[in-house]
Parts: C-alpha cells; structure tokens; sequence
C-alpha cells in the first residue's frame, strides 16, 4: 500500500476533532429536540437536556446565581456555533453559581448543554422578548482570538491527509470540562479552559 493510500485510509478510520461537550453528558441529550421549537413552546420540554451554542450577548449576576443571555447558532459535529445569518432566537442560560462576566463576556463563543427550565419574559432593545431558559450542565468557551491566554490542552491526535485535490489537518484535541460536585452535577469553574479545532 503506498503513502498516500494509507494516510486516506487512516482519514477514514481515525476521528477527527473531538466534541467539546463530553460524551457522558452528551448521552442525556435528546438529539430529537430542535432549538427552535424549545423557543416557540419551552414549557413542554421542561426537564428535556439538550445541546445548543451561540454567542454571549450579556452575563448578570445575582444573589440566585448567574444569567447568561445567548443568541443560538447551529453547532457542527464537534460543538462549534456556525456563525450565519440566522438564529433561531435568544436564550437564557442559568448556573446557581457566579458566572464571571469578564470571562463569558459579550462576543464570546459558547457551547453546552442543559436542562430546560422554562421560559423567562424580558426584553431586547426595549422590546418584550420571551426566553428559553436552560440550565447549565455543562458549558464550554471558544477562543475569541489567537492572541488569547488560555490552556491548551495537547492534541491526542495529528495526522495531515493530502490528495491530489485537496489538503487538510485534522487533529483530536482535549476538551474544557467544569468541575463536578457529583456525576450528575456539573459546575462553572471560574477559569476557561481553552481547545480548538482548526477548520478549513
């Protein structure tokens, strides 16, 4: 079998970036749930855990715990909130922790997953605006720039495929994980832990 026979081989049969969101929790995920109908009707999946990304427009802190509001993006198959031009709304993200605004600051990427709550009546620009609210199991920050300080995890796989036609790096990285009090009971920490993906 000559090289580049077996790096294709290799490309089929290797993973490539790993899911940022770690596979015992992902497993509670009910992959039926579409974000978008959590939006139009939260009530009737209250108590459902699912998967949604976005990007942080406001944090509040009060005597309760923390409020993250994010604007929901699709997530591709590592975790990732595509950005386009198209969201199938706001949501609330919750912890009955602090949740440190200097960190989940306005702009940055998120992905996690959570319970649903409920809804929550508030208000965008002065308009009324009702809310899914998800409660954080586990929650995951992308780097906003490459200048950024944050841990690094090191790849657990590297590997460069090349073909006539096209090039590419796929490499299998460690992943951010909260602290956990108990196996079902995933918390904030108050440091981000730092991985990406490069993408083509």
């Amino acid at each position: 079998m000559d090289k580049l026979s077996l790096l294709l081989v290799l490309a089929l049969t290797l993973p490539g970036c790993a899911h940022v969101i770690s596979e015992e929790t992902r497993k509670q995920v009910d992959k039926n749930i579409d974000f978008s109908d959590v939006k139009m009707s939260a009530d009737a999946f209250i108590g459902k855990k699912i998967l949604v990304g976005g990007k942080i427009a406001g944090v509040r802190n009060y005597n309760e715990g923390g409020r993250m509001e994010v604007v929901q993006f699709t997530l591709d198959n590592t975790g990732f909130p595509i950005e386009v031009s198209r969201s199938a709304g706001r949501f609330i993200a919750t912890s009955p922790d602090f949740i440190d605004p200097i960190i989940y600051k306005a702009g940055r990427l998120v992905t996690l997953a959570g319970e649903v709550k409920g809804k929550k009546t508030g208000t965008v620009d002065g308009a009324e605006y009702t809310f899914p609210v998800i409660g954080i199991k586990e929650i995951f920050a992308w780097k906003q720039n490459e200048d950024e300080k944050g841990f690094t995890p090191p790849p657990l796989l590297s590997i460069i495929i090349t073909t006539p036609m096209t090039s590419a790096t796929m490499f299998r990285s460690g992943t951010a994980r909260p602290d956990r009090s108990s196996a079902n009971d995933f918390k904030i920490k108050n440091i981000i832990l730092l991985a990406e993906c490069q993408k083509e």
